[in-house]
């Protein structure tokens, strides 16, 4: 029996309803849910498993100290406090020391690169090394600025790394790379939304994992929306052994589906996957921009598809309409 289980949950199939369900399952055999892990790349992918652990297996909050984001157990490994994190305080006397400026609305799109950002793109540059365990000459060239300096770049990571050890502070890489993971005794790691996983998490989630027993990895490769931010979908793909297909997906209706499937099947890079919509109609409906978009109306069928609203953005400044 393979160690490793991948489970691809396409939206609305129920993974985390499966996933609590494997832990019913380990916990009615006898295992103490602290010896299960259950961990993501994301604060509400972790709220959500603890809620839903704690509500339907009735586990006591105590009980569920390892169902957190990868990050958050860094945090704890190392025995670190919000005053050894670097935050924006920091990061405006890394600025004084180098003349780099960081914009706190970093949100909002700019075609210039200039005083007031240049530490903003300097340290998106740098964190994106740092996540796909590669090199500021590689990043930098990957993201083009036309008229930001590598030399500028440089000398930021080396102003940067100097201020944090004169500092004695932690940023979240820090925390991946110096956690010692020796001190956990998981039988169960669970990692879910491993589509989000950056190379670098992938790495420290591998360690956690060496001597469990039971490896689940679960997620969606066609739902890989942070490559931006260094999400490498690469592992997902790659692991060696069992998979495990949830196919029926509970909240898509056949039209969103139809839709959705034309445009998916245009990428190549990903795995092949059945996917059956509910059996509601649905429709789609094309607007000329956010603005014109009644988000008060009760919906065009209120009866048949009551409206609720959700809206993405890639921004935040996406959402101020």
């Amino acid at each position: 029996m393979s160690r490793t289980h991948i489970i691809f949950g396409p939206p609305g199939t129920g993974k985390t309803t499966r996933l609590v369900g494997i832990v019913k399952e380990y916990i009615d055999g006898g295992m103490d849910p602290e010896h299960i892990g259950f961990m993501s790349f994301s604060r509400q992918a972790a709220k959500v498993a603890r809620e839903r652990l704690s509500k339907d297996l009735k586990i006591p909050e105590a009980k569920l100290k390892y169902v957190c984001t990868l990050h958050s157990i860094a945090h704890r490994l190392l025995k670190l406090t919000k005053k050894d994190v670097i935050g924006w305080r920091h990061y405006n006397e890394i600025g004084e020391i180098g003349g780099y400026g960081f914009d706190e609305s970093e949100d909002h799109p700019t075609n210039a690169i200039d005083v007031q950002r240049n530490g903003v793109r300097c340290r998106q540059i740098y964190a994106l090394a740092r996540a796909r365990m590669t090199d500021v000459e590689t990043e930098w060239r990957k993201q083009n600025h036309k008229d930001l300096q590598l030399s500028t770049v440089i000398r930021f990571v080396e102003i940067y790394e100097q201020y944090k050890e004169s500092q004695f502070l932690f940023d979240f890489p820090d925390m991946l790379q110096k956690a010692d993971t020796t001190r956990l005794s998981l039988e169960v790691l669970i990692i879910d939304e491993a589509q989000d996983l950056t190379f670098s998490q992938w790495q420290f989630a591998q360690k956690i994992g060496a001597t469990a027993k039971k490896i689940i990895i679960a997620g969606d490769d066609d739902q890989k929306v942070f490559a931006w931010n260094g999400a490498d979908v690469g592992p997902l793909l790659s692991f060696n052994g069992t998979r495990e297909f949830l196919k029926q997906s509970y909240r898509l209706p056949k039209t969103v589906h139809k839709f959705a499937n034309n445009i998916i099947h245009r990428v190549k890079n990903r795995v092949a996957k059945e996917l059956n919509p509910r059996e509601e109609i649905g429709q789609i409906v094309r607007v000329p921009n956010p603005e014109s978009v009644d988000l008060k109306a009760d919906g065009w069928n209120k009866e048949k598809y009551p409206i609720h609203w959700l809206l993405l953005t890639r921004c935040r400044y996406g959402l101020e309409i």
